[in-house]
């Protein structure tokens, strides 16, 4: 065995990005309102850089000019800055409280418990619990209206909130929440074996001391497992269905890019409200100043320093800018090109398999641009709003299988989301479908899923559980 110093040589293969890449990726992150606060600043903090009227006459050269000198930057496919800042994103959504409060709206109450229900509903956390308590509820009322409610108007304000939908609603803790929902039921024997369970033998319930449960209550195990099932089928969190004031406060954005439809088809465009820049005649004039000068004393060559310093950053900001808009173009035709069926059609059965890396294939960008030109951005199409990533899609769920559109593509998890919202579209309201019910149609259809799958994509769709959607 010998033992010494050895020099090899080898290959490694790595990724180094230059200082315009990373610019060039910051700029991608923005949404077009920060994008418009971003130039705005620039143009604050850069004195080379101005902002040019809508009437000024449009360069031959645009974006992109190897003369330094008249580089500018015009959106294109917008001549001027778009004219409504916001957009409704395209399913409305509802707050918990505004759902209470319209119900609220059609009883008919006197003044007191009136006040006293909408201080509790103000008081429910997002997921509809009651975590104050109404002597604290009613020292707020005090303070605030300098009313004095009687603690008899309001417990019966709070009785009233929780008769509301979604059932559960106003529940002090888990338990009250499930008794709740369960008080709505039908009765029957398994309702009333579930009642008892959480009402006696709760603390064994999440342990499944199943044993325990039926020789305390003279049960079966058969009996005990199913209430359990049925406390499972239950809601946890009764608000959670609804979207939080914060969240409904997003539902109006402002797109990144606008979909439209034309005689010769499908346009899409990305979104700019920013002025046309160029480089201030000034510091242009300046420049050749310079240029031409033969000589400068220290004097002139820090003023030289400045100008070109200002100029080049003017000029690499409009550059980006254009770059920004070329990259985010590309990647919007690529996925208006991979989704056309979708597109023409509306039809989310025909929404492709998408991932970042078919961009990628199609455009040659880098994944981490293109990540960043869809993230968090929004296109606007005659038929609402969506987030870009809405069509990105798998072609199927962990260790769950989807039916087979044809034998080379498989269909997306979209198509699963639009199958169960025709399924419950086309329910009985007076006799909505459980999600163990949900599930036996989609195997019925082709689909080898769970019921929890179920759930899982029926919680995405807003949709919600088979209680609360039942008419009565």
């Amino acid at each position: 065995m010998q033992n010494g110093n050895r020099l090899t040589q080898e290959q490694r293969l790595a990724l180094r990005l230059s200082q315009q890449q990373i610019k060039l990726g910051k700029l991608l992150e923005l949404t077009a309102p920060e994008l418009e606060e971003k130039v705005s600043q620039e143009l604050e903090s850069n004195p080379a850089l101005e902002a040019l009227p809508d009437n000024f006459p449009q360069s031959e050269q645009k974006n992109e000019p190897d003369d330094w000198r008249d580089v500018r930057w015009r959106p294109a496919g917008s001549a001027s800055p778009l004219p409504a800042p916001e957009y409704p994103v395209a399913e409305e959504t509802r707050t918990l409280y505004d759902h209470l409060h319209a119900q609220l709206d059609v009883l008919e109450l006197d003044p007191e418990t009136r006040l006293a229900a909408e201080y509790i509903i103000g008081s429910l956390d997002p997921n509809g619990y009651l975590r104050t308590s109404l002597e604290d509820i009613g020292l707020d009322i005090a303070v605030a209206e300098g009313t004095d409610i009687p603690q008899s108007s309001m417990k019966e304000a709070l009785a009233i909130i929780r008769s509301l939908d979604p059932p559960g609603v106003a529940a002090a803790d888990l338990r009250d929440a499930l008794i709740l929902q369960l008080l709505r039921l039908p009765r029957s024997d398994k309702r009333d074996n579930a009642l008892a369970i959480l009402r006696k033998r709760y603390e064994d319930l999440p342990k499944k001391h199943y044993d325990a449960i039926a020789r305390g209550l003279r049960l079966t195990q058969e009996q005990v497992t199913e209430a359990a099932d049925l406390i499972r089928e239950l809601n946890p969190k009764p608000g959670a269905q609804f979207e939080t004031r914060s969240d409904s406060a997003s539902n109006f954005v402002v797109p990144d890019y606008i979909l439209e439809e034309g005689e010769n088809g499908l346009t899409i465009t990305v979104a700019n409200r920013i002025p046309e820049l160029a480089i201030q005649q000034s510091f242009t004039s300046a420049v050749e100043n310079i240029r031409r000068a033969q000589g400068s004393s220290s004097a002139d060559r820090k003023g030289a320093e400045y100008i070109f310093s200002r100029v080049n950053d003017a000029r690499d900001f409009i550059r980006l800018l254009a770059q920004r808009q070329k990259t985010m173009m590309s990647v919007a035709s690529a996925i208006l090109a991979i989704q056309k069926d979708y597109f023409e059609t509306r039809n989310l059965r025909l929404m492709r398999p998408m991932m970042i890396k078919d961009i990628t294939e199609l455009t040659g960008l880098d994944a981490s641009h293109i990540s960043r030109a869809t993230s968090g951005k929004f296109i606007q199409t005659p038929w609402g709003i969506f987030p870009m990533r809405f069509f990105f899609s798998d072609s199927r769920g962990e260790k769950e299988t989807i039916p087979e559109q044809s034998d080379e593509e498989s269909l997306t998890t979209r198509s699963l989301e639009a199958d169960i919202k025709e399924i419950v579209d086309s329910e009985d309201k007076k006799n909505p479908l459980s999600d163990e019910q949900i599930m036996e149609q989609l195997h019925l259809r082709g689909y080898d899923i769970s019921r929890r799958t179920v759930s899982k994509y029926r919680t995405r769709l807003g949709i919600s559980s088979v209680w609360t959607r039942k008419e009565r």
